[in-house]
């Protein structure tokens, strides 16, 4: 689709909102499913003057009706942050387990971790660790993924403290570029948990993690 080019700055081409929005449209009305999903993105930035989450809401709807996965995941969202619609955790969750149930192997990691996110954001942190742990089994990488996961099993969020797993997760964090990774994982070597005392090495992920956020 060339309104992706447009709207992703491929085959140097500049981004234009406005052509992206275009063409995103014409293939939408051919009845791309993709292109309604992407279409709907467009409105729903708002950063942009095209935003309109009405709009937004519409488009996804019809990518849902020509049974793409990720219409389910971007309305789902729309619930979940209450865009455009009353905010609805129940129906968010309803609509990311349909998008499960039609989605290919290769993009299924990242219903799990959306569905992964969902149940974190509501405090159900043993659903949220079961998901995200499918995603690791998969082998995707998320910039919060690892992270997250780190924190579960530092704080024992859905399941029992385990600092020794937390500092693995913690370093995969890190390697993706998490900042605040390097905060807990210091924090792990200053205090010695999971691993041995390493003040040096705490101090150098705690200036790690600083010149990352100031950057």
């Amino acid at each position: 689709m060339l309104g992706f080019y447009y709207d992703s700055e491929l085959g140097g081409l500049e981004k234009n909102i406005d052509e992206a929005q275009k063409w995103y449209e014409k293939s939408a009305l051919q009845g791309y499913g993709e292109a309604m999903n992407a279409l709907g993105n467009i409105y729903l930035d708002e950063d942009t003057h095209l935003y309109d989450a009405e709009k937004a809401i519409y488009w996804y709807e019809k990518a849902i009706e020509r049974g793409w996965f990720e219409g389910y995941l971007s309305l789902g969202e729309c619930y979940k942050d209450g865009i455009g619609v009353e905010q609805d955790y129940q129906q968010a969750y309803d609509l990311y387990m349909k998008a499960l149930n039609i989605v290919n192997d290769e993009d299924r990691g990242f219903v799990y971790y959306t569905i992964g996110q969902l149940f974190y954001e509501t405090e159900q942190y043993t659903e949220a660790l079961s998901y995200l742990l499918k995603v690791d089994e998969i082998g995707d990488e998320y910039l919060d993924l690892h992270f997250i996961i780190g924190k579960c099993y530092f704080h024992g969020l859905g399941t029992d403290v385990n600092y020794q797993e937390a500092v693995k997760y913690f370093n995969k964090a890190c390697k993706c570029g998490c900042s605040e990774a390097y905060h807990y994982l210091g924090t792990c070597y200053l205090n010695g948990y999971g691993v041995a005392k390493d003040e040096n090495f705490a101090n150098e992920c705690f200036r790690k993690c600083q010149d990352m956020e100031g950057a």
